[in-house]
């Protein structure tokens, strides 16, 4: 329990007394997220001050407003941004119900009472249409006085759901999920306003009642919540635009939700055999939504309502371990998907007994990853495994008994020779898009003909399925091992031969050849020799001609890996000048770097005149292609679409390098050797690159020090066990301090018996010795006697 303090006269002397404060660090960060997770609609900052955050929501393009206790804050915020700011108590605030579409409450609930808490969070959700965001800095320094309630997220969370929000679909986005281990620093906390007929009909205190089978995990305070949130922001990453996906055994619906707000899915089923569940579902979640549906039903024999290849992506978490016959829902799910779609599931790492069984009555069966592996690889290629923990697991080192563990989500790599402990495994597989036998159906670019040629992928490939499989990036399997052997079916089928697919799966070949460290000079120059071989059987139309740029400008990147300058001039140079009016502009990303890189072999040739001349194409090149029509180059303009312009970007972006080129070698200028090479970097492809290879070192380090962070708080959890265990040592060694002394003494008493026992024994032998002399004296005496007797007897005989 805290004391109640008189906030108005508190923060009114504050900001009457308070210098003019440099906006937060956080400011501008802040304004972003906020528009980010709320929208560009009208926005509420409770606790406003100077209206700094309200000012920098306006500038970003919400309509912002803000709500302060102290009138002297409020007069100052209004002198900066007249007619936004109200003067009132969180705890009593003056608009309408659901006058905003989103509230945030930065660095003012952890001044009220604890008492006062849930008033204030209901009276935010009153006014709220969808959002709220709680921000707290903790220990900040500029605040009037310290903060009266110093309570953990846990505590933050179960005072917002008591008061009838949702944890919102964005909620894991402030941070990873390992990072939530440790409550320090800034915290803050996303929230979603639940539909009120789905609040009334199932309150927090109904939803208990069904905790044995499902729990709404958004609705769920802790470590196993966000072990079920995460899978699912997870899951959201894999989808493709377009993709229809199902949800198996979705319990209450948050996973569907979550990927209905994170991902651009076309269709999202969510099916599960509890009508409760269903219900609860389609109440909370689905309401009015077509994208979004429930249906209830028993897996698997329930999918069967739906043809081959429906589906684009399943999420199946937890579900396997719940059915009888796992395999024949592996055997389903691989029906249901299109050639080269996906499957994600989840299953429990050994939660067995000690006899072997898993002691919850609705599992039927004990999965290890091994067992996991082996019955998905019947039906998919398998992409990807993860480790995931909550809060603890089975310890092999410790034999195999649960033990507590901080939160972990890890992609295991494929070389790993020892499987770390684990909570449970997470897996992703591909359905093979090269035994496709199914009529191709569009889901990325919706009509493909639209912009024309450049998506017509149906007259192309013999099997257009691996247009997203294999060939374009931002959609294709991830694992380069899965994409190796999939490129080599492809080649290996003769049937390929001068059509696209053949093409497209030799790049991939060649590309992965090109991020070897250390290939052999045979294996490129064999891989050379198919290129010609290829190249040479290409047929003409547009998106061959695509590949035949596309395979001659790796080609040129070969030649060039082996040293062979020459040649890798003359090809490049091809490619530069090639005529791509059959297809599309995009593939001018290729034209304008074989024009660059052409230009920098001629510079090393000490020919800047040739050099020149390709850097000139290169910028010509560049600048014909953004003269083609917005139709030409995204389709409909009604319904764009967006990586034409991105690839536009791209190769403008690479002609940057061959202007700074064109100025680095112009006669007015001095030409140090090294400025090329810097003048390349230059551009913003070279720069993002260089970022995401800063991001991804800063991830690795992240993720040590967490790993650091992690053994020292296991430390620390053992430390009252060390001083016990130091205890009993400190006893034992007292004890055994104890005996050695009575040992020495014992060992004393037993030499001074041996000493006696030694004396004794010279005693013993001594008479032993005088009684053998004795009985000899006597046998000699006895003799003589004898023998005088005998001359007596028989005297003169």
């Amino acid at each position: 329990m805290n004391k109640s303090i008189d906030l108005k006269n508190l923060f009114d002397d504050f900001w009457q007394k308070a210098p003019e404060l440099a906006p937060s660090a956080n400011l501008a960060s802040d304004a972003k997220e906020i528009i980010r997770i709320g929208g560009y609609g009208r926005v509420l900052d409770v606790g406003a001050g100077r209206g700094q955050l309200v000012r920098a929501l306006i500038m970003g393009g919400a309509d912002a407003h803000g709500v302060d206790i102290s009138s002297v804050a409020v007069n100052q915020a209004s002198a900066m941004v007249p007619g936004r700011f109200s003067e009132a108590s969180v705890l009593q605030l003056p608009f309408e119900d659901s006058s905003f579409d989103t509230v945030v409450a930065r660095d003012v609930l952890h001044f009220l009472n604890e008492n006062d808490v849930g008033v204030a969070l209901r009276e935010m959700q009153r006014i709220a249409r969808k959002s709220c965001i709680l921000i707290f800095s903790r220990n900040d320094d500029r605040n009037p006085t310290p903060q009266t309630i110093t309570q953990d997220r846990s505590w933050w969370e179960e005072q917002c759901l008591l008061a009838g929000w949702r944890k919102h679909p964005e909620y894991l986005t402030e941070g990873s999920y390992e990072t939530l281990q440790h409550d320090w620093g800034r915290l803050q906390i996303l929230l979603e306003k639940i539909p009120a007929n789905a609040v009334a009909t199932y309150p927090l205190e109904a939803l208990a009642e069904e905790r044995d089978l499902h729990m709404d995990m958004l609705r769920e305070v802790g470590e196993r919540s966000d072990a079920h949130l995460v899978r699912y922001r997870w899951a959201a990453g894999y989808i493709r635009t377009g993709d229809r996906v199902l949800d198996a055994a979705c319990g209450l619906g948050y996973g569907g939700h979550l990927l209905r707000h994170l991902s651009e899915a076309a269709e999202i089923v969510g099916i599960d055999g509890s009508e409760y569940a269903i219900r609860y579902a389609s109440a909370n979640f689905s309401e009015g939504l077509e994208r979004l549906k429930y249906e209830e039903g028993f897996l698997p024999e329930c999918l069967a309502q739906f043809p081959d290849g429906h589906f684009d992506f399943i999420t199946s978490f937890e579900t396997l371990e719940h059915v009888k016959d796992p395999k024949a829902l592996l055997a389903e799910f691989h029906r249901l998907l299109s050639p080269g779609g996906r499957l994600l599931a989840s299953v429990p790492n050994d939660w067995s007994d000690e006899t072997g069984e898993d002691p919850n009555p609705y599992h039927y069966h004990v999965y290890t990853l091994p067992r996991l592996k082996e019955e998905v690889a019947e039906h998919f290629l398998i992409e990807d495994i993860y480790q995931q923990i909550a809060s603890g697991c089975k310890v092999r080192l410790e034999g195999d008994t649960w033990k507590p563990r901080p939160r972990k989500f890890r992609k295991l790599s494929e070389d790993a020779q020892d499987l770390p402990d684990s909570e449970w495994w997470l897996i992703t597989a591909v359905k093979d898009p090269v035994k496709a036998h199914l009529s191709y159906r569009e889901t990325v670019y919706g009509e493909s003909h639209n912009p024309p040629k450049l998506l017509e992928f149906e007259a192309a490939y013999r099997n257009p399925w691996l247009v997203r499989s294999m060939v374009e990036f931002p959609f294709r399997i991830r694992n380069a091992s899965v994409l190796k052997i999939i490129a080599e079916e492809v080649l290996s089928n003769s049937d390929n031969h001068g059509f696209a697919d053949e093409a497209a799966a030799l790049a991939v070949q060649g590309y992965q050849l090109i991020a070897q460290p250390n290939p052999q000079a045979s294996v490129v120059e064999a891989a050379i020799q198919r290129l010609h071989e290829v190249l040479a059987r290409i047929r003409m139309s547009p998106h061959q001609k695509r590949w035949q740029i596309s395979l001659s400008y790796l080609l040129g990147q070969l030649l060039l890996s082996k040293g062979d300058r020459k040649e890798a001039l003359a090809c490049l140079t091809s490619v530069s000048s090639s005529d791509i009016s059959d297809f599309h502009p995009s593939l001018g990303t290729k034209i304008v770097d074989a024009a660059y890189e052409a230009g920098c072999i001629a510079a090393s040739n000490d020919d800047l005149l040739q050099a020149r001349a390709h850097w000139k194409r290169g910028v010509e090149r560049a600048f014909s292609l953004v003269q083609s029509s917005a139709t030409e180059f995204l389709g409909d303009i009604e319904y764009p679409q967006q990586f034409p312009i991105i690839v536009g970007v791209e190769f403008l972006d690479s002609a940057v390098r061959c202007v700074r080129a064109l100025r680095w070698s112009s006669e007015r200028f001095e030409r140090p050797a090294n400025q090329l090479a810097r003048h390349a970097e230059q551009n913003w492809k070279w720069l993002i690159l260089e970022r995401a290879q800063a991001l991804h070192s800063q991830e690795l380090l992240i993720q040590e020090r967490d790993e650091i962070i992690a053994r020292q708080h296991a430390i620390l959890q053992q430390q009252p066990r060390i001083e016990q265990l130091n205890e009993v040592i400190a006893s034992q060694a007292k004890m055994l301090e104890d005996r050695w002394l009575v040992v020495e003494k014992m060992e004393a008493m037993i030499k001074e018996r041996d000493e006696v026992i030694q004396s004794q024994r010279r005693t013993i032998e001594e008479r032993e010795r005088e009684f053998a002399e004795e009985q000899k004296r006597q046998q000699e005496r006895l003799s003589v006697r004898v023998k005088s007797r005998v001359r007596k007897l028989f005297g003169a005989n």
